[in-house]
This record gives C-alpha cells, sequence and structure tokens, in this order.
C-alpha cells in the first residue's frame, strides 16, 4: 500500500518496481469504481448494467486479464489507483475475486495507492479481511 499526497512519487515508486517484476500481468485502474460487486459479478459470469465512472470497463478488464493470466500460469498484480475514493464494498469485492482466482500456481497482489484517507478507510470494520493482508505501508 502506497499513501501520500505527492502521487507523482507513489506513481514513480510503483512503476520502478513493476519494471524490475518479471513473469507478472499488471492491470491498474481507478479506484472510483462507484458501487459494482466486482466477486458477484465474477461468480455470475456476467456484468451489471448499473453505471458508474468506468467501472463497467475496468471490472470487464479485471476479468479479462485474470483469465489470461491464468491461462498463461503468471501472476498477476492489481493496482487500484485513488483506492481512497473507492467503496468499502468495491474493496472487498476486489479483494474476495482476487482470492478466488489465486491458486497454489498463480498469485495475485493488489496495490492500493492513494492519499492519507485510504489508511482511515482500511480500519472499518468490513474492511478487516484486505487490511490484515496489507504486507507493508508505505507513506510519501
Amino acid at each position: 500500500m502506497l499513501v501520500g499526497d505527492d502521487q507523482y512519487a507513489i506513481r514513480q515508486t510503483l512503476d520502478a518496481a513493476i519494471d524490475r517484476a518479471s513473469g507478472v500481468r499488471v492491470i491498474a485502474f481507478s479506484g472510483r469504481l462507484g458501487r459494482i460487486d466486482v466477486m458477484a459479478e465474477l461468480m455470475a459470469g456476467s456484468l451489471p448494467t448499473r453505471s458508474a465512472v468506468g467501472g463497467k470497463q475496468q471490472v470487464e478488464a479485471l476479468f479479462s486479464e485474470m483469465a489470461d493470466a491464468r491461462t498463461r500460469g503468471v501472476s498477476l498484480v492489481v493496482v487500484v489507483e485513488d483506492a481512497d475514493f473507492a467503496s468499502v464494498q468495491s474493496l472487498e469485492s476486489l479483494r474476495m475475486a482476487c482470492e478466488a482466482f489465486a491458486t497454489s500456481m498463480i498469485t495475485v497482489r493488489i496495490v492500493l495507492l492513494g492519499g492519507h484517507f485510504l489508511t482511515h478507510l482500511l480500519t472499518q470494520p468490513r474492511l478487516t479481511a484486505l487490511s490484515s493482508r496489507v504486507a507493508s505501508q508505505f507513506n510519501f
């Protein structure tokens, strides 16, 4: 988790880490997903007609990348920019979808980028499972 007001520094740090990585697929999207329930859509195999700021297209892209990564047998890094704007439901749903996708051979990492409100957001009771999986936090 990368937190801070200097979004440029956060993005530079992430880009440098991604450049050094090998054998992984990276998909990045905005945390401004609205209230799309990613896990429900994954289990149903369809996408909602609800409107959100780019939400439907982002969920479609995530599912496509998950399927492609599974086919290729590579791990996946899901980068959520502006995660401090995401709803609690969206973040928890994303966590469950990524856990459902992961296998013993394929790992999924979620990288959350956002302002200082992200730290507060992760203290919400419904995000206990997600916050307990935060391996490291970098403040900028």
